[in-house]
């Protein structure tokens, strides 16, 4: 292996583009995982590649972030895990991957897909989007994906130009866990889809959901229940505009499904779980196949019946990691 990263406190709070050991990740998760428990034990009270033979794709610096429109955390110094893809797969890989995590979340809460893309010889990126510390759930630090989820879909439409302009690639594979999805949704209604081959989306939020699917979220990240009856008066300043841009009719919500799911040219898999509490009803993240689409709409119980991953879940469950990797292959 070529290069591990040995994460400290920290770099975990600044993860983005991932290549790290599984293992110290671990390590520090717990640590993390309390800091978040207290700090916003607030919000629940308010309701969430080239090919094996080639060369490594150039490694994304911060100094590229200014040049591209990015914010500055996005990458905090953590190496592409394109450097780290595992040569014993001969497999020509187009596509560079782009991981887009979920609300109240990191790029390191992708590790484990990442580092199965990877193996499997995939040149994989992610980045932190969204930061926005206006919001007390946003002032954590190592969250993201708090802000409006219009100008993260701008952040990931930077990212996208970055790996591309780095890479060569002319298009992009794009995953999205969660808000993920519809970041993608609204960054492809935006600017169409020349640059991107292939969508997976994971639970992805894609048409809203409800504010109890949302303090649903708010548990399983963590989040203790708080009697604060104050901060219920005013939502958008504890959990951040994201959280209230997912609510089926919000504003945002309105203006993307304006627009039709998909966009001509690119292909779509989408993967739902029946365990799903966050994004509710669970078949609201299925799209449906407008002009010069493809969409597979995957029920994972129904390719894996013993299957019982929730929402949070999905970007580490094996099962559904092989079924982005199909995807992706047969895409």
């Amino acid at each position: 292996m070529s290069e591990m990263l040995s994460v400290g406190l920290g770099d975990f709070y600044g993860l983005s583009v991932i290549s790290f050991s599984p293992s110290s990740v671990r390590r520090v998760v717990g640590v993390r995982g309390a800091v978040l428990t207290l700090i916003v034990s607030v919000a629940c009270a308010v309701m969430s590649a080239p090919s094996a033979d080639a060369a490594p794709a150039p490694r994304l610096l911060s100094a590229d972030l200014a040049s591209y429109g990015l914010p500055s955390y996005a990458l905090d110094g953590v190496p592409a895990v394109s450097d780290h893809v595992d040569r014993r797969h001969p497999a020509a890989h187009r596509y560079p991957v782009i991981l887009v995590h979920g609300t109240w979340s990191s790029a390191g809460r992708l590790v484990v897909l990442a580092d199965r893309l990877a193996a499997a010889g995939y040149a994989t990126f992610a980045f932190n989007y969204g930061r926005d510390e206006s919001s007390v759930s946003g002032r954590v630090p190592g969250v993201y994906a708090t802000g409006p989820i219009a100008e993260s879909a701008r952040q990931l439409a930077a990212f996208v130009r970055l790996v591309r302009d780095r890479t060569g690639a002319e298009q992009v594979d794009l995953v999205g866990h969660s808000q993920g999805g519809l970041v993608i949704r609204r960054y492809l209604a935006d600017t169409g889809g020349a640059a991107v081959h292939h969508v997976v989306t994971l639970a992805g939020n894609n048409h809203g959901t409800t504010l109890s699917g949302i303090s649903r979220l708010a548990g399983e990240q963590g989040v203790v229940a708080a009697q604060t009856a104050g901060l219920r008066n005013d939502a958008r300043a504890v959990l951040g505009a994201a959280a209230l841009d997912q609510l089926v009719g919000s504003t945002f919500l309105a203006e993307t499904n304006a627009h039709a799911d998909t966009v001509p040219g690119v292909g779509y898999t989408v993967i739902a779980t029946r365990f799903d509490e966050v994004v509710t009803p669970y078949t609201s993240t299925f799209l449906r196949a407008g002009p010069g689409a493809t969409v597979d709409n995957i029920d994972l119980q129904s390719r894996f019946p013993a299957d019982i991953s929730e929402h949070t879940a999905l970007p580490r469950d094996p099962n559904v990691d092989r079924l982005v990797i199909e995807a992706l292959a047969h895409g």
